[in-house]
């Protein structure tokens, strides 16, 4: 198999902040608790308990932690549409790894 190549262009920063993202544009709101995994300036990878399909506008707002780090440029709240969706492959992690990019 080959390897994926990495299309970003900026530098992902490793951080699992505690987020809470929701569907954008549908009738009913209901945030999902979740983490991001790594962002940049351009989008975030983070985890969610079920597939989310590419084309899929997301609101994502980061939850207010005590051991959040302000110096980190993460977006407080943003909108995004998901770029990818992989079942997750590491053994302490379920669900899915999702990409968005910005808007």
């Amino acid at each position: 198999m080959l390897a994926r190549k990495d299309k970003r262009i900026d530098e992902r920063i490793a951080l699992k902040a505690p987020i809470n993202f929701s569907f954008f544009g549908t009738r009913l709101w209901h945030e999902i608790p979740s983490r991001t995994l790594n962002h940049s300036e351009s989008g975030l990878c983070f985890e969610s308990t079920h597939p989310i399909m590419p084309g899929t506008n997301v609101f994502i707002r980061v939850d207010k932690h005590p051991e959040f780090d302000p110096g980190i440029r993460l977006r407080n709240s943003t909108l995004a549409e998901v770029k990818w969706c992989r079942e997750s492959t590491d053994a302490h992690r379920t669900g899915y790894c999702v990409g968005a990019r910005y808007y």
